[in-house]
This record gives structure tokens, sequence and C-alpha cells, in this order.
């Protein structure tokens, strides 16, 4: 895999940009360095041209007899994004030295979650606002369960103060999807963004890939809200929220518990989809109540990769990589 800040300058000097793939699904690190453009791959180091940098170090690479023993074939796989460049407010992991040391342990490019390593947070004021907001909610939560025990077997229950959780956690989720839509130059097709528009959103973010749990409350058992995701019609819990949000006497039933805990569960999904979850206001805060039981397995190409050296990051648009998913709609 080799990355650089674009397409012209593919292999550009940054340290384990390269990776090469082959029939017996290892990988080894291939570092360029900015010394008159040599490679370097364990003991052997070679000088490339300015220009077609990929063929010139897979041609080198064959020579190489440590890479043609039992007929596998070596071959270069490139970043969907460059060093430094990243989606605005959407989450992947970041590409660690670690990864030279995933021999046979990786399949197909997928690296597995316990190796994930996550950007730090730029904004911590705005991610803390955030994360106690999310609290305020969950302490409503249990103040409820003082009354309704919270077992699969009361999850019709519903009530105003049900419905306020229902509430408060879709706004956030709203607020959190708008955000997003925005800073990616994401335009509305109408006065106001709707769940339609962040239907686009799925894909990019992986949210139907999440799902979420009560660490001491496993007779809940486990919480997929964006699961199904397709259509407007196809979150349940959403509409209920704007069913009990236009006209509570006429929909109160629809302010069910388990309405309540989707909504949650969504918003929690959404906030670590766009910062991550591995961070020390997550772990201290909300860690210790919602666990993170399933997330997106990422490829390899997805990663973000630090910038080279004197570089700054840079924000790209969703959009220019996942095209179709606003076409079909």
């Amino acid at each position: 895999m080799l990355s650089g800040p674009d397409s012209n300058y593919w292999g550009q000097p940054h340290f384990e940009s390269v990776l090469l793939e082959n029939y017996s699904d290892t990988m080894q690190m291939l570092s360029v360095s900015d010394n008159n453009n040599e490679t370097f791959f364990t003991d052997y180091s070679f000088t490339t041209p300015s220009k077609n940098i990929p063929r010139t170090i897979l041609d080198k690479l064959e020579d190489l007899s440590i890479f043609n023993q039992g007929g596998r074939e070596v071959s270069l796989v490139k970043c969907t994004l460059g060093c430094g460049k990243r989606y605005k407010d959407i989450y992947r992991p970041l590409f660690r030295s670690e990864f030279r040391n995933m021999e046979n342990k990786n399949l197909k490019l997928e690296i597995p979650s316990e190796y994930y390593q996550d950007s730090p947070i730029s904004n911590t004021t705005e991610y803390c606002n955030y994360v106690r907001q999310l609290e305020i909610i969950l302490d409503e939560l249990f103040e409820i369960f003082k009354v309704v025990e919270p077992h699969k077997s009361n999850i019709d229950t519903f009530g105003n103060r049900i419905r306020n959780v229902i509430l408060l956690s879709c706004m956030e989720v709203d607020a959190l999807f708008k955000t997003i839509m925005k800073s990616n130059k994401v335009k509305r097709r109408g006065r106001y963004y709707r769940i339609n528009d962040y239907l686009k959103l799925l894909e990019p973010m992986r949210l139907n890939n999440y799902t979420i749990s009560f660490r001491h409350i496993k007779e809940l058992g486990d919480w997929s809200p964006f699961k199904n995701w397709s259509t407007n019609s196809s979150l349940i819990w959403y509409q209920s929220y704007n069913h009990i949000k236009h006209d509570r006497f006429a929909n109160v039933e629809e302010a069910t518990l388990a309405n309540a805990i989707k909504a949650i569960s969504a918003f929690a999904i959404v906030l670590a989809a766009r910062y991550g979850y591995r961070n020390n206001i997550w772990t201290e805060k909300i860690g210790k109540i919602l666990q993170v039981k399933k997330e997106p397995i990422w490829n390899i190409r997805d990663f973000y990769i630090p910038p080279i050296e004197s570089q700054s990051l840079s924000y790209i648009p969703f959009t220019e990589f996942y095209p179709r998913k606003l076409i079909r709609q």
C-alpha cells in the first residue's frame, strides 16, 4: 500500500507507507524515505525514480528471491486516502507502526479491532459537551429503572418520562448528523435536513455495523438501532420520536422503553462513529455503563495515515468517495 498527498505523488516520503500482500495472506511494510527517493524493505534498499514509483517498486521486489518462493505473488495496494487526509467528523482507525508485526494474522487486509487506535480529539470542549449530555440522558434512564425493572419483558412500557429520554436522545442524534453533513458540504434537499438526508451517512460511518449493550444489565441484550436502515420508515424508533414530538397525547404509546434505549444507543453510536471511543473521556464517563459490543472491521486501505513530516492535516468530503449513495437517493 502506497500513500501520498495525491495520486501524482504516490509513495511520497513517509514511514511505513507501503503494504505488501501475497497469496499466503501475509503482509509486510515497506518504508519510503526522503533520502534520494530510496526505498527500504528489511535489509534491502533501492532507488526509485520520481515517476512511476509503484511499478518500479514492484519490479524491484519481484527481483528479490525472498518474494518468489512458493508461487507467492507480490502486489501493492493503495490507500483510499493519502497521508494526512481525513474525512471531516468521520471516524477511521489510525495507521500504526505495529501493523508491520502482523504477518500471518491478516486476512483480506482487514485489521482486528483490538489493534485500532483513535486519532486525538481535536475539539475536546465540544466532545466533552456531547459526552456530558449522554451522561445526563443515561442518568434519567436509570431513574426510570428505579421504577421500571430493566428487563425485556418491560420494554413496551411507555410514559411521559420515557418520552423525554427519547426526545433528548434523538435531538442529539439530529445535532450530530447535521454537523457532519455541513462539515462534509452535503446540501440539504429541502428547507431542513431530514432523516433521508442523514441516510447518506450510513455507509461512510458504517452505522449499521455498531452494536451497543449495557455492561451491568445483561437482561436488556444488545441494541443495533441502525441495523436495517434503508429508508425513513425503516427507523421505527425515529418515526416514533417524530410522532411523540408533534402529538404527545395521540402517540403516547410510542414512548416506550424500547424506543428510549434504541435512541440512546443511536446517540452513543453516532458519537463513536464521529470521534471514536478509545479515549479516557469515554472510558471514564460512558464506558462504565455502555459497551461497544460490535463495531466495523476496517480494511487497512481505509485507515487514516499520519501526515508526512511538516505536512498538516487536510479534509476531504466523504461524498468524493461515496457517490453511489448520493445518486441513488
